[in-house]
């Protein structure tokens, strides 16, 4: 099932790596990943083929990363 994380961080140069670090260290590649830097605030979306389980880990842990504020999950069948 794909999984769209929709991430808000502080506007630290070291929100995008630490975000990208979590995943790399679980061996995650994300389907499709964007940034944005808007109203004082980096915006991140992450889009990755996970199991609901998976998922729910994934949010959570990047959910108490130092810079991260805000993550929401939504999920998608796949071709969709």
């Amino acid at each position: 099932m794909r999984h769209i994380f929709r991430i808000l961080a502080a506007p630290d140069p070291q929100a995008l790596p630490r975000v990208c670090g979590m995943l790399a260290q679980r061996a995650l590649t994300p389907e499709r990943l964007s940034a944005r830097h808007r109203d004082g605030a980096l915006r991140i979306a992450l889009t990755l083929d996970l199991d609901p389980a998976t998922a729910g880990i994934i949010a959570a842990k990047l959910g108490e990363a130092v810079l991260v504020t805000q993550v929401r999950v939504s999920a998608r069948a796949n071709g969709s």
